[in-house]
């Protein structure tokens, strides 16, 4: 057993059941700015059977214990290694139409990233611009591909870890965790 202490903002979601074409009406509805290629990604996603909540973690690479850039399976791998879990594929856009993210602030979902028609690979890349626009980005999601220290990431914690009301942290962007 290790413990260790992680730095993030937490934050729960629910997801859901809805369609590809759901999701980008909703998206559209709520005035959410969706990036050239956002609606090939959401387009290859097959929807969940049943309703989840699932909570959530937003750490920067520097947080999962790396010092220099860093390669982006290796971040997944040292996320799991902590006991977080990637995020399933449809997560971005759950996040973006649910969690109340603060202004001018961005970051990308650990995940498996979504395979378009021209073999690229991609993660979901979630912004709250400086004016108050939200937008779904895209963000290159190749196992090699390099991320700094600085880079933010969410996760998802795992189930047995338990909801945020049950994590201990008196600081909001502070959380201890004893992993197995």
């Amino acid at each position: 057993m290790k413990t260790i202490t992680q730095k993030g903002i937490q934050f729960s979601i629910i997801l859901t059941t809805k369609t590809p074409d759901q999701y980008i009406k909703e998206l559209k509805d709520k005035n959410i700015w969706l990036e050239n290629g956002v609606e090939e990604m959401i387009q290859t996603l097959k929807p969940i059977e049943k309703e989840e909540k699932i909570d959530c973690i937003i750490m920067t690479v520097d947080d999962l214990g790396f010092k220099d850039i860093t390669r982006y399976d290796d971040i997944c791998a040292k996320a799991e290694e902590l006991g977080l879990e990637l995020l399933p594929q449809n997560a971005g856009i759950e996040i973006i139409l649910q969690y109340d993210q603060p202004i001018d602030t961005y970051f990308r979902t650990g995940m498996k990233s979504i395979k378009l028609s021209d073999g690229s690979l991609r993660l979901w890349y979630v912004r709250h611009f400086d004016g108050g626009t939200r937008g779904l980005r895209w963000n290159y999601g190749e196992p090699g591909g390099r991320c700094d220290v600085g880079r933010r990431f969410a996760f998802r914690l795992r189930k047995e870890l338990g909801t945020s009301e049950t994590l201990p942290s008196s600081d909001p962007l502070t959380l201890e965790q004893t992993l197995v």
